[in-house]
């Protein structure tokens, strides 16, 4: 190291007073310190930057003062904000360069310190040595420091490695475009040797773990082509895989589950060679326990990358054939298939079960949760019933705040967690899209070995993922199944609503027209049975017009492509009859909207696909048309009524629901060829243009 000029021996020492009083608790001293740092900075940047650096260097300068040496140093030349990057670019720039040497020497010298209080400051020094290493190696300076650091890595010191490695991490992660092709291939495989078992030796986690990070950001910058050598890649996936299956550190195997998410991300058919480590990985990463989370969930993204990438390469194939069919046709008149099976088939299939129940033990233990929380809270409530009251009345008020749409979510949000559903279930719908008759018998396998215990509404929910991808053939048996739970009277209705919004959710992706025509499938038994369940509890009911809705929007191309009778035409009168009855209003509170706002949807859908040609029809549509007239005026005469503004908001929402299904039902009935309805039609069309009058 050069020697220092007598300022910099004096702002050395005033630099450690103030160091040392800056991490006071006294507010007063603290201040004055912080103040006096920041005239410093300002009378003579070079030898204050320079006397940060020595003070990072001494060993005996206090832990606190230097993580705050670090950090006041970083962010002299570094404020964060891309904004001002070339600022702090200047500032580095216009130092003297035999002050930049000594800044640069200090802390690669801090980098050999074995001493333990240097830890907790090391990443700021590894960022603010990748930070001058992206400003300097563009302008041909500093070329030693790569090879410096690579060569560090062939040290037998752990504590030099691990702070050598955070400074690769951290030149990928600012710039890596800086290095030329021979520098990354060097850094490439020190990093990755220092990943994989060594030869003779272990390294320490803290290492492979500092290894695994570099290597993160490594993969996210290095060409796609060195990925594609097959040695570059095997070497790269087999050491990641290699170094987490021998360690027991949770967070080296989510480093690694990292590492293979870029690579899958890719080029994922690289994984291909380390699927059954990958599995075996896999199926240890899923059963951690409780705080261990974030584990499995990097590991789960490892196989939605896959699915995802899979699910693209499928679709560009069946893009192709399609293209490739219309040629033929116009040549031959011949026609071709889709693409084939994925190659992770295989893999998959030993993924799904584990995933399954991985899932059914997290929600055991949220469940397990919940109870624990309600003994609690049914011992508060007891203290203050009054308040508990109150509660009450809020949350009824919340849950008929959310009546459009079916969002299954939204129903149990205060029973499960969402975030596990919608990890779990992502995933099983990713593989679904990709194994597509493969996974049926998986799940189906799952449900029945749960289905008779006490977690069946758990059990079942998986199905209401698994529809997107496989053939109707095999989703077939699904629906009578949820067709038996919904009819079970000894079911509870938390297992009859989620049944009936699995099957809304086969209606919507399957498609009501084609899964009906499946010879499992008793469509008059569901009809039925809809028409039933619509009076049921609100958790079911609202569940159940879903279904009946999507079950009726299968039928808009067959309504528009035809004038027969559908399956759906002997149903109409007694679906319209019973959605009218559970949309009924309330005569003593009219404006406060039950779950009827679904109900509406599902009746606008039945008008919308019925077959006006019939005078069955014609007559059901007329009836429900002065039903909405009567509920219409009722809405309007209560303009002149104090109310609050939840009933001014809800009977808002009555009027544009009412009109929007009486324009629907009289634009339907204008095109029958029955005189008698298209008189009604005119004739209530003025009686509803004087009531919207009235509304405006």
């Amino acid at each position: 190291m050069g020697v220092l000029s007598s300022e910099a021996l004096d702002m050395d020492q005033s630099i450690d007073i103030l160091l040392a009083n800056a991490c006071q608790g006294d507010d007063n001293l603290r201040s004055v310190a912080e103040g006096k740092l920041k005239q410093l900075h300002d009378l003579d940047l070079s030898n204050f930057l320079l006397g940060l650096s020595s003070q990072l260097l001494r060993e005996e300068t206090p832990e606190e003062s230097s993580i705050l040496a670090g950090i006041i140093l970083k962010n002299s030349l570094d404020s964060g904000e891309p904004a001002l990057d070339d600022l702090g670019s200047r500032k580095w720039l216009s130092l003297d360069p035999s002050i930049q040497s000594q800044i640069k020497e200090n802390l690669l010298l801090t980098l050999e310190s074995n001493c333990d209080s240097r830890r907790r400051s090391s990443k700021i020094i590894a960022k603010v040595i990748a930070w001058v290493a992206c400003i300097e190696i563009p302008r041909n300076q500093w070329e030693e420091l790569i090879g410096k650091l690579v060569g560090n890595m062939s040290m037998p010191s752990s504590s030099l490695k691990q702070a050598t490695l955070e400074v690769l991490e951290y030149v990928f992660e600012e710039s890596p475009y800086v290095l030329k092709e021979d520098q990354v291939d060097a850094v490439l495989a020190s990093v990755i040797n220092e990943v994989k078992m060594e030869e003779g030796g272990e390294p320490s986690s803290q290492v492979r773990l500092a290894a695994l990070k570099a290597l993160l950001n490594i993969l996210k910058f290095i060409e796609l082509a060195k990925l594609e050598e097959e040695s570059g890649s095997s070497s790269i996936v087999a050491a990641v895989c290699d170094g987490a299956s021998r360690s027991k550190e949770t967070k080296i195997k989510e480093a690694a589950f990292e590492c293979l998410v870029v690579v899958a991300s890719r080029y994922h058919t690289k994984l291909l060679p380390h699927m059954e480590i990958i599995v075996s990985l896999t199926v240890e990463a899923l059963k951690v326990k409780e705080d261990e989370e974030s584990l499995r969930v990097q590991c789960i993204e490892l196989w939605n990358t896959i699915c995802r990438k899979e699910i693209n390469c499928r679709e560009e194939e069946e893009e192709e054939d399609e293209e490739e069919d219309e040629e033929e046709e116009e040549e031959e008149g011949g026609g071709g298939g889709g693409g084939g099976d994925s190659i992770f088939i295989g893999h998959l299939c030993s993924f799904v079960q584990p995933l399954l129940e991985a899932y059914m033990e997290k929600e055991k233990n949220l469940e397990k949760e919940k109870k624990e929380q309600e003994v609690v809270s049914m011992s508060v409530e007891e203290e203050g019933e009054e308040e508990g009251d109150d509660n009450l009345e809020d949350m009824d008020i919340s849950v008929s705040a959310e009546q459009e749409g079916v969002n299954l979510d939204d129903i149990w949000e205060q029973v499960e967690d969402e975030s596990v559903q919608d990890i779990f279930m992502t995933c099983l719908g990713l593989a679904t899209r990709t194994m597509k008759d493969k996974v049926v018998p998986l799940v189906m396998k799952f449900v029945h070995e749960n289905i008779n215990g006490p977690s069946r509404m758990m059990a079942i929910y998986p199905l209401g993922f698994i529809l997107e991808g496989p053939s109707v053939n095999q989703l077939a048996p699904v629906v009578p199944l949820l067709v038996r739970m919904m009819e079970d009277p000894q079911e509870g209705e938390g297992v009859r609503g989620r049944a009936a919004w699995i099957l809304g959710r086969v209606f919507e992706l399957v498609g009501a027209n084609r899964i009906i025509k499946n010879e499992v499938v008793d469509f008059p038994r569901i009809m039925t049975l809809l028409i039933k369940m619509s009076k049921d509890v609100p958790q079911v009911s609202i569940e159940v017009y879903g279904a009946i809705y999507f079950l009726a929007r299968g039928y808009r191309e067959d309504a528009k492509s035809t004038s027969k009778s559908s399956e759906l035409t002997p149903f109409v009168k007694p679906l319209i009859d019973a959605l009218l009855s559970a949309s009924e209003l309330v005569k003593e509170t009219p404006f406060r909207i039950p779950p009827c706002a679904s109900t509406y949807k599902a009746l606008s859908e039945i008008v919308r696909v019925s077959n006006i040609e019939e005078l069955e029809i014609c007559d059901a549509l007329i009836g429900l048309m002065s039903q909405i007239f009567r509920r219409l005026s009722t809405v309007v005469k209560g303009h002149g009524e104090a109310m609050s503004s939840d009933e001014r908001k809800n009977r808002g929402l009555l009027e544009v629901l009412h009109c929007g299904l009486l324009e629907l039902s009289m634009k339907q009935l204008g095109t029958s060829n029955f005189e008698v309805e298209a008189a009604f039609t005119l004739r209530d069309s003025a009686s509803c243009l004087l009531l919207l009058c009235a509304v405006s």
